[in-house]
């Protein structure tokens, strides 16, 4: 079964994560990566691939779109990931 991955990418409010990903219960947990971050590191951020150039090389060399994104299934294993990314 697969993971779920919480991804805040930098200048998102204190009050976001609440408002997007709530209610946060204490065994919820987020990673924060730069406001210049690609699918790549994301992918290597949540250890989906070892290294961003697996990760390009699977389809994955995109940017991020803003707003709220979701993609329910990524490989086998198919986990889940939730990335904020909001304008800064």
């Amino acid at each position: 079964m697969g993971k779920e991955f919480n991804v805040l990418i930098k200048g998102f409010q204190e009050n976001d994560p609440e408002l997007f990903f709530g209610p946060i219960e204490e065994t919820d947990s987020f990673i924060i990566l730069d406001e210049r971050s690609r699918w790549p590191e994301v992918m290597v951020a949540c250890g989906i691939f070892k290294s961003k150039g697996d990760a390009r090389r699977n389809g994955w060399n995109k940017d991020i779109p803003l707003g709220f994104t979701e993609i329910p299934k990524i490989g086998k294993l198919r986990h889940k990931i939730f990335i904020l990314k909001v304008e800064v």
